[in-house]
């Protein structure tokens, strides 16, 4: 698997750390697969590198930078039929 860093001009000056994740894309079902065997996701449309999926407590969660906690994530039809899925490394 290959691997690239993100470092998009649309990431905030606030957070200067480079997130880097698998090359390959994936469909939401992958994603949740992965998730579910504790790895992070997140779609490569998303603006904040640092925004991730993962599963805890056997529920689907989302991490936001914003305020550094996980929430609850109430999936969108957009995420759902969504193919730019990665792992974040």
């Amino acid at each position: 698997m290959e691997e690239t860093t993100n470092n998009s001009p649309g990431q905030s000056p606030q957070d200067k750390r480079i997130v880097s994740f698998n090359k390959d894309k994936m469909d939401f079902g992958s994603a949740l697969k992965e998730a579910a065997e504790g790895k992070r996701v997140r779609r490569l449309e998303w603006e904040d590198e640092g925004i991730y999926l993962t599963f805890y407590k056997e529920q689907l969660m989302i991490f936001l930078t914003k305020d550094k906690t996980l929430h609850p994530l109430v999936v969108g039809s957009g995420d759902a039929a969504g193919e730019d899925w990665v792992i974040v490394k």
